[in-house]
């Protein structure tokens, strides 16, 4: 037998796996390509990985057959050992923060639609639905339909419609506009006094509840005061400074509540100071005028939209890539829980600008003659773990120093709520991670009202 046999017999099986390697990354780029999808800021993961993958085994199939045999079997155990993993994770995903599964454990039903789909059977019935827009969405752009309407950026959603938040407790959040574009009944702008005045982020909102189960809606509800939540899911300092400075000054308050999350309004405050259209709000006097632009905020939201139904298809498949988490991504975030654990946030800082926006918020507030509270919700990770300190978590302390110097009142939720609830996790839709359920929410305007009587 010649050498050359006996290495064709030795290492026949290298070929067919190196061919296989090379065709999963050019399948998927086939794929993409003739989908023509756009994913955004995925291209690291959906076109230049899968590119490099290609050129990596073009490459190894003109080594020889020994070194191609060296590469096969130092990777395939690698490549079996990540898809066992993310087997594994996705099976404990499934059992432990799967909300479907909890709610099937609970005898609850589950809707499974998509928000494409609710709003379809909607129209189905000649209702014009729309999704809960998030003015974070344009901090990367000056503002939105610039040929149309000039430099607008929206601070609400389409005003009128019937609106899709969230689906966390099994049911989606929906809640009819009001004349702005907030989650109001439209006549508390007609009262001749209102009492309270809310901006925040989805939990000011009420993204994930039905209407009058969010904070506003308690309040209303126990107190029978007119209430004014102008509250955007994603919001952080800068937008809820423009919000309240837009459409705070319509009517004037007696109370206004500054709703601070803390998990991610420090972070959102960074993003949006790069923005040069809403660092215009720390200026004295600064508006775009929204109240009185409503059918350009309409139209421009709309155009967005419509611009975003195109490739409907293609969202589609967007989501499902976004909603399957490799095996990398998953013990990513399994390291990054234990390090919360051990040292909440260490790269948090707390923005000198704070300081600045919550003092500019105050002087608006103390103008019209009312007062500003500041209202601290604490977030599901506090919980999680029982080896935390709670003063130290997310920055706390250093946060509520900020406000105490500006003499604003606190409100801390977490000292008035939860660290005195016999279960705090059970304030969260099936004890997992996301906003309060009905009942969190509930407590939390309950602990408002009695905070400030």
């Amino acid at each position: 037998m010649s050498l050359t046999d006996k290495n064709n017999r030795q290492y026949g099986f290298i070929k067919p796996l190196v061919l296989i390697n090379l065709t999963i990354p050019v399948s998927f780029l086939l794929y993409i390509y003739y989908h023509q999808l756009d994913l955004e800021k995925a291209y690291l993961t959906h076109y230049i990985m899968p590119f490099i993958g290609v050129v990596f085994w073009v490459i190894v199939m003109q080594l020889k057959e020994k070194v191609q045999a060296n590469i096969v079997l130092m990777i395939m155990p690698l490549v079996v050992g990540i898809y066992t993993i993310e087997i594994g994770l996705i099976f404990l995903d499934y059992h432990i923060e799967n909300r479907h599964f909890m709610a099937s454990k609970a005898g609850i039903d589950f809707d499974n639609r998509t928000k494409l789909e609710v709003i379809a059977d909607f129209s189905k019935k000649d209702i014009h639905a729309v999704p809960a827009l998030r003015p974070a969405l344009f901090v990367d752009s000056i503002g939105l339909n610039k040929k149309d309407v000039g430099s607008l950026y929206p601070l609400s959603g389409i005003s009128n419609k019937v609106t899709i938040g969230e689906n966390e407790t099994g049911n989606f959040a929906i809640y009819q506009s009001d004349r702005y574009g907030f989650n109001n009944p439209d006549y508390e702008w007609d009262a001749k006094k209102v009492s309270w005045i809310l901006t925040g982020d989805s939990f000011a909102e009420g993204r994930a509840v039905n209407t009058g189960e969010d904070i506003a809606g308690v309040i209303r509800s126990i107190t029978n005061d007119s209430v004014i939540n102008l509250g955007r899911s994603g919001n952080g300092p800068l937008l809820e400074l423009a919000a309240l400075k837009e459409y705070g000054q319509i009517k004037d308050s007696e109370k206004v509540l500054w709703i601070y999350y803390e998990e991610n309004d420090m972070i959102d405050l960074s993003n949006e100071k790069s923005n040069p259209l809403l660092m215009q709000y720390m200026k004295n006097g600064f508006s775009q005028n929204l109240a009185n632009r409503q059918n350009e905020v309409d139209k421009a939201l709309s155009s967005y939209l419509e611009k975003n139904k195109k490739n409907k298809g293609k969202n589609n498949f967007k989501l499902s890539i976004y909603k399957h988490k490799t095996a990398w991504v998953r013990l990513r975030t399994i390291i990054s829980l234990v390090k919360n654990i051990i040292n909440p946030s260490p790269e948090l800082k707390v923005d000198p600008l704070f300081n600045k926006v919550l003092l500019n918020a105050k002087s608006e507030v103390d103008k019209s003659g009312g007062t500003l509270y500041f209202i601290y919700l604490p977030e599901y990770g506090r919980y999680k773990s029982h080896f935390i300190s709670h003063n130290d978590y997310r920055k706390k302390s250093k946060v509520l120093d900020i406000v105490r110097s500006l003499d604003i009142p606190i409100i801390d939720i977490h000292e008035e709520v939860f660290k005195i609830h016999q279960d705090p996790l059970s304030l969260f839709p099936f004890r997992s991670y996301g906003h309060y359920n009905a009942d969190g929410y509930a407590k939390v305007a309950k602990a408002i009202i009695d905070s400030i009587k």
